[in-house]
């Protein structure tokens, strides 16, 4: 988010030449990997990641760890995540003590946490790699949102503050949002935890 306006970048191949027809009204300021003085423009990052057909080599964990640092906000939702964090500085910010670095996950139940936030359970279409997250610290700087219905020790999502801030400017969430049923429920929940705890206007479509 750049002056409360929502930028789309692309880091995909093969991305759609007409993104209004696939009912995304974003604007696109670029594609492949974004730099850091790209990203430095902005004042919260949603990065949808997939460790697919490539995207993980435009994700630079120390680079977004810095930018968090920084002041800024990152919201991070994706398969297999321990594919991008794990030995990072970032699993560290976010209080991750351990994560699932082979097993699928089949979707998000609300703890008490996210139930307060007034988050949305919901399921995963298909299996999908998301790689929960099998430990965090006992802090209150760090909320357990979501768990796995078939396992309530796997950690589905999460928000944090990184050491020093007092404010959350970490997000967490495993799996493949276009995978969530209801998506609605899951399109919902990106936007209510990018305002009410990113404190960013969300976008109008994703």
């Amino acid at each position: 988010d750049n002056a409360d306006t929502w930028d789309y970048w692309e880091i995909m191949p093969g991305a759609p030449a007409d993104y209004v027809a696939y009912g995304m009204d974003v604007n696109v300021v670029g594609t492949g990997t974004p730099s850091g003085a790209d990203i430095g423009e902005y004042k919260c990052v949603l990065w949808m990641g997939q460790h697919f057909e490539g995207d993980l080599d435009s994700w630079n964990a120390a680079l977004m760890a810095g930018y968090v640092n920084a002041g800024g906000k990152l919201y991070f939702y994706g398969r297999r995540l321990s594919s991008f964090i794990d030995g990072t500085d970032l699993e560290d910010m976010a209080g991750i003590t351990g994560m699932d670095a082979d097993g699928p996950t089949t979707g998000y139940s609300l703890t008490a946490a996210g139930s307060a936030l007034g988050l949305q359970p919901a399921a995963i279409l298909t299996t999908s790699f998301g790689n929960g997250i099998t430990g965090v610290v006992d802090s209150p700087d760090v909320e357990v949102l979501f768990t796995d219905p078939a396992d309530a020790t796997l950690i589905t999502g999460l928000r944090a503050k990184a050491p020093g801030s007092s404010d959350w400017n970490l997000v967490f969430v495993v799996g493949r949002n276009y995978r969530a049923d209801p998506p609605a429920a899951m399109a919902e929940n990106i936007r209510k935890l990018l305002r009410d705890t990113l404190g960013m206007d969300p976008p109008g479509s994703f």
